[in-house]
């Protein structure tokens, strides 16, 4: 004979749901704090050295050496544009999507015979900042009525407008964005 265990019962206690929600207006508008930047600045570095990391020995220095590089460029974003709670975290998001998508294409070419070797990654250490830079740019382009405009963050960063044009372009074409 086999014994159903019944659930149990929880009866949910709605004052501490209360005070968890905000109204999503306060949260587009609530400028990211210290601590959510560092929390952030670690959370991409987990994401973007699971893909172009393969020697897990270097992995702890690197993830060490990008959160310190993340944060500052973080609190450089918030400093020159309030970068809110809720861009901070569709940012994260977006490099965290543009990460998936870099390891499904790594996934495919691998099993693919004679293309394996030929394989280039997107996501390189050498262009992360750029791949950051845009996902916060394009976050900002989303959630905010009047955002940056592409020669401010160019300016920002000393990058042609250009180039970061392109860079843009292109990062919302790998994320097949039309």
């Amino acid at each position: 004979m086999h014994i159903v265990e019944s659930v149990p019962q929880i009866a949910p206690n709605f004052s501490d749901v209360k005070a968890m929600v905000a109204p999503l207006e306060c949260i587009c508008e609530m400028v990211a704090n210290d601590r959510q930047l560092i929390l952030a600045s670690s959370a991409i570095a987990q994401i973007v050295l699971k893909v172009i990391c393969v020697n897990q020995e270097v992995l702890q220095p690197k993830f060490e050496r990008m959160k310190e590089v993340l944060r500052n460029f973080f609190e450089l974003v918030r400093l020159a544009t309030n970068l809110s709670l809720a861009e901070l975290i569709y940012s994260i998001w977006l490099v965290s999507r543009f990460s998936e998508k870099e390891a499904e294409n790594k996934l495919k070419c691998m099993n693919q015979p004679f293309v394996k070797e030929k394989y280039e990654s997107v996501v390189k250490e050498s262009n992360i900042g750029t791949v950051l830079l845009v996902s916060v740019e394009i976050s900002q382009k989303i959630l905010r009525d009047h955002a940056k405009k592409n020669t401010y963050w160019a300016h920002l960063f000393d990058l042609s407008v250009e180039n970061f044009n392109k860079s843009e372009a292109a990062y919302l074409n790998w994320l097949n964005y039309s």
